[in-house]
């Protein structure tokens, strides 16, 4: 490096012909270089985790009246739940059409109240963690639970009773 210039590694390959051939790599060791410094700017510690779902009793038989948890790493005023439960006919908002979204308490903690007819009919829960703006979509017998609502919630959580 007398000309203080880096010298780049010259890499061959081997193709389908047998012939040798020669290695462009130097569009490469921009982007090698980009990835480096993008890496020690991230440390772990920059991480921030995803904040968790939890139900406190996660059999359905044990529900008198309601399913309770509590929801790890958020602030609650910035944030609300919403049940969804799959009844044979299709997806469902619980505890009903009319209640779509659930207040998470200063403890973290949430509560849906449930019939016993809704336990016993419902094969499967999925609770999501949504933005306090957020209306969720309320569906009676869908099919399928809309995409944009995986794609705006901050997190999820499920429960199959089957």
């Amino acid at each position: 490096m007398a000309d203080g210039l880096l010298k780049i590694p010259i890499f061959y390959y081997i193709n389908d012909n047998n012939q040798r051939m020669k290695i462009d790599i130097t569009g490469y060791i921009g982007c090698l270089g980009l990835i480096l410094f993008y890496a020690s700017c991230n440390s772990p510690d920059d991480v921030i985790p995803r904040p968790v779902i939890s139900i406190t009793s996660p059999n359905p038989n044990l529900w008198n009246e309601s399913m309770t948890g509590y929801v790890y790493g958020i602030v609650p005023k910035n944030y609300k739940i919403t049940v969804y439960g799959k009844i044979k006919s299709g997806w469902h908002n619980l505890p009903n059409r009319e209640t779509t979204v659930l207040n998470i308490a200063d403890d973290n903690s949430w509560a849906c109240s449930l019939s016993i007819n809704q336990i016993s009919a419902i094969s499967e829960y999925v609770i999501y963690l949504i933005p306090s703006g957020y209306s969720p979509p309320i569906l009676v017998g869908a099919n399928i639970i809309p995409v944009k609502l995986n794609l705006v919630c901050v997190s999820k959580a499920s429960i199959l009773t089957e």
